[in-house]
């Protein structure tokens, strides 16, 4: 799964973080990411994928990396889907870019 949509949706949330800090950001280590942060990137998150998360998926959403790891478990990537994705990388991503 490419990770410009996901790093683009924390963006929209951390625009101060670079896309290095942003692929290892976890609740913990920064301090902005409080819950009115996760509650935007979680809404992000789910209109740029086209997915809602249950309760129980919503508990384990404290890193950039969890994030990535759940999204590719509900929709693993087929060989099709990698090049569509790039097709339609630039119109999803966008979704983030208009909170």
């Amino acid at each position: 799964m490419s990770d410009e949509r996901l790093t683009s949706c924390f963006r929209v949330v951390f625009p101060d973080l670079s896309d290095e800090q942003i692929r290892t950001a976890h609740m913990r280590r920064l301090g902005k990411w409080d819950s009115s942060a996760l509650l935007r990137l979680i809404a992000l998150v789910e209109r740029a994928y086209g997915v809602r998360f249950t309760l129980q998926q919503l508990a384990t959403l404290n890193s950039f990396e969890e994030f990535h790891r759940l999204l590719g478990s509900i929709a693993p990537e087929s060989p099709a889907q990698k090049s569509d994705d790039q097709a339609t990388t630039s119109r999803r991503s966008s979704s983030c870019d208009r909170e």
